[in-house]
């Protein structure tokens, strides 16, 4: 009975499309032409999306993954309320590997990744017209040569 019960809850449980406003639509609808583009460039994805919120004039801190030797790229956008994205990329020990602060609304920061250890990505909303504005970054890396 307690399985059966789960099984209905499950299928009552609300579509992630339904579970999202429309400004979290915006900026994955983003990240999909995105994917498109860095696809056509010879880009990869090297794991999820990942998504949030932020008032203007903050910032969050999200890991990435980082093995070393690699070509990465990383690419955010925002929602239509949103005036400007920032993403600078850092190591462990503190320093920047790259940075994009262009004021754009959709930063990239391409690096090669050359000691071990945790990275991370600093995603800067550097102004937002209806606080929060919603992002989203992926990590890309290079496509493989065909043997």
């Amino acid at each position: 009975m307690r399985a059966l019960t789960w099984c209905i809850l499950l299928a009552w449980t609300p579509s992630l499309a339904a579970q999202t406003d429309r400004w979290e639509r915006q900026a994955a609808s983003g990240l999909a032409r995105t994917d498109a583009a860095m696809l056509r460039q010879g880009w990869v994805p090297a794991g999820p999306a990942q998504f949030g919120a932020l008032n203007a004039g903050t910032g969050a801190r999200l890991m990435i993954p980082a093995p070393v030797s690699t070509r990465l790229a990383i690419v955010g956008v925002c929602d239509a309320d949103c005036g400007a994205l920032g993403i600078i990329v850092g190591d462990d020990r503190g320093y920047d590997l790259g940075a994009d602060r262009s004021g754009g609304t959709t930063p990239m920061v391409d690096f090669v990744v050359r000691v071990p250890g945790r990275h991370t990505a600093r995603v800067l909303m550097d102004r937002c017209q209806m606080s929060p504005c919603r992002f989203g970054i992926r990590v890309y890396r290079r496509r493989s040569a065909s043997p």
